[in-house]
C-alpha cells in the first residue's frame, strides 16, 4: 500500500468515525425526547454510562485516525511527485485538500482539535438531555446557554 492509499484510507476512516457518530447522536436523542421520559434515573444512568464508553471509543479512533493522517500528510509534503507517478501540480493539489489535517493554531494545537472539542461539547449536550426530563429539558438548556454566554 503506497502513502496515497494510506492517507485516503484514513482520511475514509475519519469520515465514517462521524458519520456514525452523527448518526448515533440523532438516534439517540430522537428517541430519548419521543420515549425516553418513561425510564428510571438507574435506566437512564446506564443509557449515560454506555454512552459515555461509546463516546470514549469514538474519540478515540478519531484521535488516532487524525494523528496518523497528520503525519503522512507530513511525509506527502516531501516526497517528489514523481515517485508516486504524479505531476507537480496534482501533488500540490492534493498536499492542499490534506493540509488542514496537520494545520496549527498558535504552532501548538491542531485544527482538527476543534472537531474533537465539538464532540465534547454535543456529548455534554446529549448526557443533559438523557438524564433531563423531557418536559424540562429544552427550557432549561436555554437557560443555562444563555447564562452560559451571558445571552440577554
Amino acid at each position: 500500500m503506497n502513502l496515497l492509499d494510506l492517507i485516503f484510507k484514513f482520511n475514509d476512516q475519519i469520515i465514517t468515525l462521524w458519520n456514525f457518530y452523527v448518526v448515533s447522536i440523532i438516534v439517540l436523542v430522537g428517541w430519548k425526547i419521543d420515549n425516553g421520559n418513561n425510564l428510571s434515573i438507574s435506566q437512564n444512568v446506564i443509557i449515560v454510562i454506555t454512552f459515555i464508553g461509546f463516546m470514549f471509543f469514538n474519540i478515540t479512533a478519531l484521535i488516532s485516525s487524525y494523528t496518523a493522517l497528520s503525519k503522512l500528510v507530513t511525509e506527502l509534503e516531501s516526497v517528489d511527485a514523481g515517485t508516486l507517478g504524479l505531476s507537480k501540480k496534482t501533488l500540490k493539489a492534493l498536499i492542499q485538500r490534506f493540509k488542514p489535517f496537520k494545520a496549527k493554531l498558535n504552532n501548538s494545537i491542531y485544527t482538527w482539535y476543534i472537531g474533537i472539542a465539538f464532540h465534547f461539547l454535543v456529548d455534554f449536550f446529549v448526557i443533559y438531555i438523557i438524564l433531563c426530563p423531557k418536559e424540562k429539558c429544552l427550557i432549561n438548556f436555554c437557560k443555562t446557554f444563555f447564562n452560559i454566554f451571558n445571552i440577554f
